[in-house]
């Protein structure tokens, strides 16, 4: 890595010396022929120009790699231009210097005499001055935007990476969900477990198809939600309400793409959190579509809970109670000691899944599957999505909203 270093900047200072050689070169022959004494360049226009440079080199060093980094580069306008204004004097002394004393001796057999006047000289060393000072930060403003491009590729390598390791939580969440409720059919010593794996391997094989893609149509997204909720139904049998509504015009709905296996964690939440309310247990599912708007709504009865409305999707969350009292931050996960994730009145984040005199699993909610939603819809539908939680004395509902029309 060090050695990668020292490589880098070899290179590095290498480019600069040969950046400042060509432009010193450029400008040595562009000022032997600016003051050239005859029609034809003379070595002694040469000469002359490169004695003309000791100046100019003197003023722009200072001003490329003392003044500009130390006072222009700090934001210290003022010093700055006192520093610029002091090296200009001190390069028409040296210009004059030159030519007056330190041109004989390098070139004894010339003379030479300089017969520009001190506003003369000045101009030059000021054009100069600005000249470099411009390419500096020419320089600066590419260095910084390469920085940038760095820094948003990195940014973007690494959400990237979060998100395909987000994906990968996704799959075992599921998993785990799927096989809680085979479990329950077992342990029941149901006749539908068998066709509880078959449903299950027929979900795992979308799932695993699927899980790199950024867009799938819409209606095999919705075919694999049926067919969980058919899983679901196994399970349930007879002793839940499940309301389907998910069935919208073909021609607009074979319009629409969206992500892969996001829709499914709204639902799965419905079956793990449910619990009966009025001796009724009832979860909806129900799907609205328009040319330009996608509108999936869940909702799954609980046992008496304080009312609750959350909203997401467009600034931070406020929930209200059943008082009307305003909740923020943590205040709207937990109520009165319940999770907000569909709690039923047990331990806080636990409760049991099922109905009515099904056998029942302890489940531990830990909000896994609305946080890995959030983050999904933050990444994919940033400024086009609206998640509203919404929770009632018996009831949980989570709405979600995405605009921006068909793909």
């Amino acid at each position: 890595m060090q050695s990668e270093q020292t490589v880098s900047g070899f290179r590095s200072l290498a480019r600069r010396t040969t950046e400042y050689l060509l432009f010193s070169s450029a400008s040595v022959g562009l000022l032997a022929y600016h003051f050239a004494i005859g029609v034809s360049l003379e070595r002694i226009d040469v000469w002359f120009s490169v004695l003309f440079h000791l100046s100019i080199g003197s003023v722009v060093v200072l001003n490329s790699f003392v003044w500009i980094p130390m006072l222009l580069a700090r934001r210290r306008p003022l010093r700055y231009a006192v520093a610029v204004a002091a090296t200009l004097l001190a390069g028409i002394w040296l210009h004059q210097f030159t030519f007056n004393s330190l041109a004989g001796w390098i070139f004894p057999d010339y003379f030479f005499i300089s017969y520009l006047s001190y506003p003369e000289i000045a101009a030059y060393l000021a054009a100069y001055t600005l000249l470099t000072t411009l390419i500096q930060f020419s320089r600066s403003w590419f260095r910084e935007a390469d920085m940038q491009r760095e820094l948003m590729t990195l940014h973007a390598h690494q959400q990237e990476q979060e998100l395909q390791l987000l994906q990968q939580q996704v799959h075992p969440h599921f998993l785990f969900n799927s096989l809680n409720s085979i479990y329950a059919l077992v342990r029941k010593r149901s006749d539908h477990a068998e066709s509880a794996i078959l449903e299950l391997s027929e979900l795992l094989r979308y799932t695993i198809a699927h899980a790199g893609s950024r867009a799938v149509p819409l209606d095999q997204e919705l075919d694999y939600i049926k067919s969980y909720i058919t899983l679901q139904k196994l399970r349930l049998e007879s002793e839940a309400r499940v309301e389907v509504d998910l069935y919208p015009d073909e021609q607009l709905m074979a319009r629409w793409q969206i992500v892969p296996l996001l829709l499914i964690n709204l639902v799965e939440n419905a079956f793990k959190h449910a619990a009966p309310a009025d001796d009724q247990l009832v979860i909806t599912v129900q799907l609205k579509l328009t040319d330009d708007s996608l509108r999936f709504a869940v909702s799954n009865t609980i046992d008496d809970y304080p009312s609750v409305s959350v909203k997401a999707g467009s600034g931070p969350g406020v929930a209200h109670n059943d008082r009307g009292e305003s909740l923020r931050g943590r205040e709207a996960v937990s109520v009165s000691g319940r999770t907000a994730a569909g709690a039923t009145g047990r331990s806080p984040g636990t409760h049991q899944t099922g109905a009515p005199g099904l056998a029942s699993t302890p489940v531990q909610s830990t909000g896994t599957g609305i946080m890995h939603l959030r983050k999904r819809l933050e990444y994919y539908y940033k400024d086009s999505h609206k998640l509203d939680i919404e929770h009632r004395p018996t009831c949980y509902t989570v709405t979600l909203e995405i605009q921006g029309g068909t793909s």
